[in-house]
């Protein structure tokens, strides 16, 4: 090689090094000793940027190492290595004026968290002991579809506020995932069936146990449905979060959380069920738990055909045989109706959409009649007085959340999801405001002063505005009425209520409210109204009326003068 070429290329290579060490020293955290070394790696395998640097150079650096320093100084050397690549890709961000949160474009190559554009990711992981662990090799060979959703689930983890611990186990479960995926050639995560889904658990079952048990599975399907451009009709989990819904249809103490068509085996009829929940969703007023329930009903059915049986070709001795099967269940016939009747509905908006010709079946063969049953709930005397006694040991939310019980009969529902501007004055006289989720409408009733009191104390001390929930979940969202029902039955079992055996149940006190007042002279018509009913026959399953109000009439009777018991018999009356 000519004289002049080889000066102009040690010319050159000054001048490299002379940039990488002014890089270099931007990185003010990284000390001279450290970064000499890491400059002398770069320099010896023509490395002149740091943006250069990446995982798998952060491996031969560690062999480099080997040669250069004692083992007990690598942790330090490497920590610089990361600390400058760090650095470069923040600089680069502020260069192109791209800052904060920040998701990194799918690339089919290796990401490592350490080097993550976001700094908040890699404040997290910073200080992980298992570095390995934070590399996410996306050049395998696999489909790029599945890569590409395991990339999504990854970054919202990444981005999750859920705490540490759930998120690093998720973190060691996505991975497990992604190398069966990886292994078994899974296409689409979204269109896993019911058997392969089973199968995965399984598998995952054998893997070390954790402290914490995460449904992986559904939280990558929930992520993809979530964070997907439009709605994805065609996958197999619908997820309600993703559904724009008025809240009036919503019941934020027991939200849905997601609809699943997977046990529907035959893929036809499962694009029918998906139809017709789409129409229920889309363009009818029903509440989300009413549309669950007829799709639990539905699906059900469609599960228990034969998994090559077409629902449209079904014929009345068919479907005649398969609700013979649901009628030998012990169903109540309230309940057995409203499963007719929702099959009833499917089969309807078949034929309104022409996928059948004319119903197969007719409903007044199948529907049995209904006979109100009195349900003897109220609490005894006792364990209210128990539960009376130990209230101040209970917390302060679960102590006001069952004083509205108590008091005033309302379902734990309504209690819930109760706002701060529920409680006024009239006159006087104490309110309560309460969206009653099943009729869609507020109704108002008189509370005790002493309620309304301690609920003003409890709104203004909590800063609760009022468009809020007064008792809320850690997010600031409606109480959970499972939540209550939880800590109210460990609250019962630890303060020994009836001797720690007491099975706390919240409608049973709504009972005691209805019996109350309607012993007190109420008329059925006003406790009906104050319940929130619609029919009287309702109210009269809450009711516990009939010894009490019978023993009530015969004393108010033979008390009169003349109508003496042995008076009667003595004259043979009747």
């Amino acid at each position: 090689m000519p004289v002049y070429q080889l000066r102009e290329i040690q010319q050159n290579t000054e001048e490299l090094l002379t940039q990488l060490e002014a890089e270099i020293r931007e990185c003010s955290e990284v000390g001279s000793c450290y970064a000499n070394k890491v400059k002398k790696f770069m320099a010896a395998n023509g490395i002149w940027h740091l943006k250069e640097l990446d995982y798998y150079w952060r491996e031969v650096f560690e062999e480099f190492l080997s040669h250069e320093v004692k083992p007990s100084s690598y942790r330090k050397y490497i920590k610089a290595f990361d600390r400058l690549k760090q650095h470069s890709v923040q600089a680069e961000l502020r260069l192109i004026g791209r800052q904060g949160l920040i998701r990194p474009k799918f690339d089919n190559q290796m990401l490592f968290l350490l080097y993550h554009p976001n700094p908040d990711v890699v404040r997290k992981y910073n200080d992980s002991t298992k570095k390995k662990d934070l590399l996410w090799d996306f050049s395998v060979s696999a489909p790029e579809q599945m890569k590409r959703q395991i990339f999504r689930t990854l970054h919202r983890i990444l981005e999750s506020e859920d705490g540490y611990e759930i998120n690093r186990i998720r973190l060691i479960e996505l991975k497990k995932i992604y190398d069966y995926c990886i292994k078994e050639k899974v296409t689409d995560i979204e269109k896993l069936e019911l058997f392969q889904i089973e199968k995965i658990k399984r598998v995952l079952q054998n893997e070390p146990v954790l402290k914490k048990e995460i449904d992986i599975i559904d939280y990558i399907r929930e992520t993809l449905f979530l964070e997907s451009k439009e709605i994805r009709w065609n996958v197999n989990v619908w997820y309600m979060k993703r559904f724009h819904l008025q809240k009036e249809r919503l019941n934020a103490a027991n939200p849905v959380k997601r609809i699943s068509f997977l046990e529907v085996s035959n893929q036809k009829n499962r694009e029918l069920l998906k139809k017709y929940i789409r129409y229920n969703l889309g363009l009818t007023d029903l509440s989300v738990s009413s549309i669950c329930n007829e799709f639990r009903y539905v699906r059900n059915f469609l599960t228990n055909l034969q998994p090559d049986k077409d629902v449209c070709t079904l014929t009345n001795q068919q479907i005649n045989w398969n609700l013979l099967k649901v009628e030998k269940k012990s169903i109540k016939a309230e309940s057995y109706n409203d499963i007719i009747l929702s099959i009833l509905h499917f089969f309807q908006f078949l034929r309104a959409h022409e996928y059948i010709l004319e119903i197969p079946f007719q409903k007044d063969y199948y529907l049995k009649k209904e006979i109100a049953q009195h349900h003897d709930r109220s609490i005894e005397n006792d364990i209210q007085l128990q539960l009376l006694r130990n209230l101040h040991r209970f917390p302060e939310e679960l102590r006001l959340m069952y004083l509205h019980l108590w008091t005033l009969g309302l379902r734990i529902s309504e209690v819930c999801t109760l706002k701060g501007d529920a409680y006024y004055l009239r006159g006087r006289d104490a309110w309560i405001k309460i969206y009653q989720i099943k009729l869609r409408t507020f109704k108002k009733i008189p509370i005790p002063d002493a309620l309304y009191q301690l609920m003003q104390i409890y709104i203004q001390r909590k800063g609760i505005r009022p468009d809020e929930y007064v008792f809320q979940n850690q997010k600031g969202g409606a109480f959970r009425s499972g939540t209550f029902r939880k800590k109210m039955l460990d609250c019962c079992t630890a303060y020994g209520i009836q001797n720690g055996e007491y099975i706390f149940r919240s409608h049973d006190f709504r009972h005691g409210v209805a019996t109350q007042l309607y012993n007190n002279g109420t008329s059925l018509q006003s406790v009906r109204d104050y319940l929130g009913h619609e029919y009287d026959e309702m109210t009269l399953q809450y009711v516990d009326y009939m010894p009490k109000r019978l023993d009530k009439e015969n004393e108010t009777f033979f008390d009169l003068p003349g109508n003496s018991l042995a008076g009667y018999l003595k004259e043979g009356k009747k």
